[in-house]
């Protein structure tokens, strides 16, 4: 029988996966420009990916990547909504003390940009996501049954602001950055009670399985 780990993996691996992150996002304008900023992932935060299965991003995980890849900032991980891409400048990208932080540069004659940043500031577009394969990772499993993944190393290939998340329970706001709405397993009405969590898990498990295999 296999285990949680090797299910994943066989599921999973090779394949470009993706995380939505309880994470903010902000659209502004300075000097002249408009901007779409965020953070694509959250250091040190762990979240369930799948049933029992735990991960978290380590600090430095994106360092080698965004010196050296040729990344992206799509809409909704569409390659055809460029936004903006860091070899032409229009997408910075850097770790700070949250995580993974990127900065978008808005096309004025790009209307799905200009449309997104409207939408940005409505508040009907509020999360974020990013693509990515591991490089080097850390698996441990723990005294409860569950295993846990540390991301050590990542290739990054987009950042990616989104209108529905990768896996139920992310969410973010688009003014400020850093403060979470609610955790994965619970709805903000919920009071803090866990939803269906069996549900969920296969849901996520479902959208993983479809992600594989486009």
């Amino acid at each position: 029988m296999e285990t949680r780990r090797q299910e994943f993996t066989r599921v999973m691996g090779g394949q470009i996966e993706r995380r939505t992150i309880v994470t903010e996002l902000r659209a502004s304008e300075g000097d002249g420009s408009r901007y779409i900023t965020g953070h694509g992932a959250v250091f040190n935060q762990e979240a369930e990916i799948w049933d029992g299965i735990f991960e978290v991003v380590r600090a430095g995980a994106f360092l080698s990547t965004i010196n050296t890849e040729d990344v992206r900032a799509l809409f909704n991980h569409d390659p055809n909504f460029v936004l903006g891409r860091n070899r032409a400048g229009t997408l910075q990208l850097s770790e700070d003390e949250i995580g993974l932080a990127y900065r978008i540069l808005v096309n004025p004659q790009v209307s799905y940009a200009n449309d997104l940043y409207a939408s940005l500031q409505r508040g009907d577009i509020t999360q974020s996501s990013y693509a990515f394969l591991p490089v080097s990772e850390k698996w441990t499993q723990r005294d409860d049954g569950s295993e846990l993944r540390e991301l050590l190393a990542v290739q990054l290939f987009d950042v990616s602001p989104v209108t529905y998340p990768a896996f139920v329970g992310a969410d973010s706001q688009a003014r400020g950055l850093g403060r979470p709405v609610f955790e994965l397993g619970q709805r903000p009405d919920s009071g803090g009670v866990d939803v269906d969590r069996a549900g969920a898990l296969r849901l996520r498990r479902a959208r993983l399985v479809l992600k594989s295999r486009s």
